[in-house]
């Protein structure tokens, strides 16, 4: 036998040492009646205050929530992980989608942890390389403090996204779980590979999803000292959403796209996470039964005895 509320044994023990108070009272009060009235109800005398006991007694048990033998059901489970790729680019940081285009992507990404879009969280990021910076983790505290601090100066600059996707791949790989991705981007790609591992990584079932961030028109790009980024000839970098990159790759990966300048951010973190992909599985859990209901019974019926003696 065990207890689920063993913290209350004061209150279980002042029950029973009430009674004792009461008994020795109500002991005094019988031994002062004359000697054929006691005799008389002696039976009724006795029952009363063992009714009583042990009344208190079962109250006391239950109070502390007794249970033993061990319980079984069976309980669905769903569960989710999803990956981010984020591309970390300098490009990233044009405010043609104000504040920057990485700022809306980390804004998504928030969105969709605190939500609860899935069970567990991996981030990679892209630029010139890839790179997991969290793995597989339940831990949304952790993994927000992680992307609050990701910047193109976190990484290795570039705009090759395969180097992100096999990192994706490797990810997918070690667990047996099912998986979705949440691939954030403006599209400017400097490499070709990324078309013959969008293919490898559709053919490991997992759902993608295709974040496109910026405009058609583009915007300069605005670089940590507050200067904006030039090219050879001194010319400021003009960096455009490149949108048949992104549909190409939606196509490639099998998944849905979404603009941000076509839909709100809000409207892309409701769709996302309602497709996300889950599975569910059934297994069974044991637990201790609990027998309060036997005290509080038994309680029940000597407090009935109490009340029936007590009218004689």
């Amino acid at each position: 036998m065990s207890f689920q509320y063993l913290r209350l044994w004061p209150l279980s023990l002042a029950l029973i040492l009430g009674f004792f108070i009461y008994f020795f009272l109500y002991r005094r009060k019988i031994r002062a009646l004359p000697r054929k009235v006691f005799l008389q109800g002696a039976r009724a005398e006795f029952l009363r205050p063992m009714s009583l006991f042990l009344a208190c007694f079962f109250l006391s048990f239950s109070l502390l929530g007794p249970t033993w033998g061990k319980g079984s059901r069976k309980v669905e489970e769903s569960s989710g992980e999803v990956i981010f790729l984020l591309d970390l680019s300098w490009s990233m940081e044009s405010f043609d989608l104000p504040p920057s285009r990485l700022q809306n992507a980390k804004a998504l990404i928030r969105r969709l942890v605190k939500e609860g879009a899935g069970d567990r969280f991996a981030l990679v990021g892209f630029a010139g390389k890839g790179r997991v910076f969290v793995p597989l983790t339940s831990s949304k505290e952790g993994f927000l403090k992680i992307l609050f601090f990701l910047s193109p100066q976190t990484i290795e600059q570039g705009s090759v996204p395969e180097e992100g996707l096999r990192r994706v791949e490797e990810l997918a790989g070690r667990s047996p779980r099912v998986k979705s991705l949440v691939l954030i981007t403006d599209g400017e790609f400097f490499s070709s590979g990324w078309k013959q591992e969008a293919v490898k990584l559709a053919a490991l079932g997992v759902r993608s999803f295709v974040v496109g961030v910026g405009t058609p028109q583009g915007e300069r790009i605005k670089l940590p000292d507050g200067s904006f980024k030039r090219d050879r000839e001194g010319n400021p970098v003009v960096s455009r959403m490149r949108v048949k990159n992104l549909e190409e790759l939606s196509r490639l990966l099998s998944g849905r796209l979404f603009l941000l300048n076509e839909i709100s951010l809000d409207e892309a973190c409701r769709r996302i996470s309602s497709s996300v992909k889950r599975q569910s599985r059934y297994r069974f859990i044991t637990y201790p039964v609990d027998r309060t209901y036997l005290f509080s019974f038994l309680f029940f019926l000597f407090s009935l005895a109490y009340l029936r003696w007590g009218r004689r």
